[in-house]
């Protein structure tokens, strides 16, 4: 008995890490998704005023 409970937790260790490297990863794919959103988003404002200066 002790023996597979043993073997058990030796086999659930393993799966417990992925777990977290994939969540770090998943963080780590928000952040640069949300870093690239606001650049767009501060190209887009920073166009919109560079063609107004441009027309007069």
């Amino acid at each position: 008995m002790s023996d597979e409970s043993s073997k058990q937790v030796v086999t659930q260790r393993p799966n417990v890490r992925p777990a977290r490297s994939l969540r770090s990863d998943r963080a780590r794919a928000q952040a640069r998704s949300r870093r690239s959103d606001r650049a767009q988003a501060k190209a887009r404002s920073v166009k919109p005023s560079n063609a107004i200066s441009r027309r007069p």
